[in-house]
């Protein structure tokens, strides 16, 4: 090595070091008195922490990182730390705009990002109403991404030659008049998962729109959202390798043609996920296929409506394989369940099908959903799809696969189930819940039961209640309810029950999280 080789790569190291052993944090407005000024003053592996408040005009929209990868993050959450971009189509303005080559170190966390409106043009950087990712590839987590707007693509977030990752947002109430009410993704292959895409509207892919993309598609809520063609949920086309679309609950979406998922010219793997009451006006209330070749597995596709043909899955041109799956109770006016159209092909095996379905290990009986009216489709004991999947594919609990998107878990002989009336609740409204207990031991036995809730400051409280004596190969369902008071905090609260006898044996436990929200 030579001397001058040697100095450049000391002289490499060196502010390679530097930049890390100096990163620091940035205040805002304690320090800088608008985000932008934070984010330019930044260098790489810094942090610009923004106080509550809400931050209007220039410096505090069109938000650009320049290159930099940083993190731009709020001290204590959307709720309280709002970009309003104060934008219509005649004065277009966007929350962040990512153009630069960011990296996923290159994050924006705990915002709400509001009233953002994309330009009227053809080009990608013209689109995305919150927020742009144009080849760039950042880390979007933990906001609330809502009410803006774009002209042709993405309404809530666009990204154009990304490989983003989209995680734990909300992402609400956004329009767009083409693609991608929620979230547009072209030529991409990022990570979207654990969101709560609802309420948006679009011509195609009310909640998400992925176009020649092979994006991950995972555990996501994608509900009430609306497109006025096709895919109310999810569209996904001209999609030469795989689209994942896994464990998502895609619930109450409308479109003309699939309203739960629609798959033009792609080739979707759709497992795990929970597709329920959605409406199609013509075909395809839980799945439409166009020209796609799907793999569809554990699903559980119940409630859906087609005016026209095929309230579960509808394929025109198509073929599908579909194992371990549940279709129940969807309608339409021709083909409730399955519509095969043209030249279509679906092999069903180890699936229950309403009506029935000739495939190896299908059957024809009501699965036996929790509470199906409160969309829990999760299983009770009895229900015939409980080890009833392919013999050769395991639950996590070591037995046979059941069918559908939930196993049933058979690691202890107690099972909870807890079912919210709702998830988002207004002070002075009612928190109602059902409790599901299920005793599938030959004996009676005695059980206390253990609450946590969980503040949106992160505080708990926790109360204990029992004695109670469940009969032997016996459940239970029983509903409370109560008023909550007015001056509880807004925000996310989590819930949790545990069941079992003090102070060490634990049966089972259940949560989920509501959202206290202003009237």
């Amino acid at each position: 090595m030579t001397k001058r080789l040697a100095i450049l790569m000391c002289g490499a190291l060196v502010a390679a070091a530097g930049t890390s052993a100096t990163a620091t944090v940035l205040h805002v407005p304690g320090e800088y008195p608008t985000i932008q000024a934070g984010i330019d003053a930044a260098v790489g592996g810094d942090t610009v922490l923004v106080a509550d408040g809400i931050y209007t005009g220039e410096g505090n929209r069109d938000l650009d990182f320049g290159g930099v990868n940083m993190v731009v993050m709020s001290e204590n959450g959307p709720e309280v730390t709002i970009i309003d971009c104060e934008a219509d189509s005649l004065d277009p303005h966007r929350g962040f705009y990512f153009h630069s080559g960011e990296d996923s170190t290159s994050a924006v966390k705990g915002f709400s990002i509001r009233n953002g409106c994309g330009a009227d043009g053809l080009f990608p950087q013209d689109n995305g109403g919150g927020i742009l990712c144009y080849s760039s590839s950042p880390t979007i987590k933990g906001n609330r991404i809502t009410a803006n707007a774009a002209e042709s693509n993405g309404g809530g977030i666009y990204c154009y030659a990304s490989s983003a990752t989209i995680k734990g947002n909300t992402i609400s109430g956004n329009m767009v008049g083409w693609n991608g009410g929620g979230i547009f993704c072209y030529d991409c292959s990022g990570i979207i998962e654990g969101n709560a895409v609802t309420g948006n509207t679009a011509g195609w892919g009310g909640g998400i729109h992925s176009q020649w993309c092979s994006p991950t598609i995972k555990g996501n809520t994608i509900e009430a959202n609306t497109a006025i063609v096709s895919g109310g949920g999810i569209w996904c086309s001209d999609s030469p390798t795989t689209v994942t679309i896994e464990a998502n609950a895609i619930a109450g979406n409308t479109a003309v043609w699939g309203a739960g998922i629609c798959s033009s010219e792609a080739c979707p793997s759709v497992v795990g996920n929970i597709i329920s009451d959605n409406a199609a006006g013509e075909d395809g209330g839980g799945i439409y296929c166009h020209y796609s070749a799907s793999l569809m597995r554990r699903n559980t596709v119940t409630g859906n409506t087609a005016k026209g043909w095929g309230g579960g899955i509808y394929l025109g041109e198509s073929s599908a394989t579909a194992l371990n799956c549940v279709l129940w109770g969807d309608s339409a006016g021709i083909d409730h369940e399955i519509c095969l159209a043209g030249t279509s092909s679906i092999a069903i095996t180890y699936s229950d099908i309403e009506g029935g379905w000739e495939g190896v290990g299908n059957i024809d009986a009501d699965p036996m959903f929790v509470l199906a009216d409160k969309q829990d489709y999760r299983l009770l004991w009895e229900s015939p799809c409980i080890d009833a999947g392919h013999p050769d594919s395991l639950d996590p609990d070591g037995t046979r696969s059941d069918m559908g998107a939930h196993f049933f878990d058979q690691d202890d002989y107690m099972t909870l189930y807890l079912t919210p009336d709702a998830t988002e609740i207004v002070p002075g409204g009612q928190f109602g819940l059902t409790f599901t207990l299920i005793n599938r031991w030959a004996q009676p036995e005695t059980l206390w039961m253990r609450t946590r809730v969980t503040l949106p400051n992160g505080n708990t409280s926790t109360s204990t209640q029992g004695p109670y004596s469940l009969p032997p190969d016996f459940t239970v369902q029983r509903h409370t309810a109560r008023n909550l008071p007015f001056g509880v905090p807004l925000g996310l609260y989590g819930y949790r029950v545990r069941i079992g006898v003090p102070p060490s044996t634990l049966y089972d436990e259940d949560s989920f999280t509501f959202t206290l929200v202003e009237p």
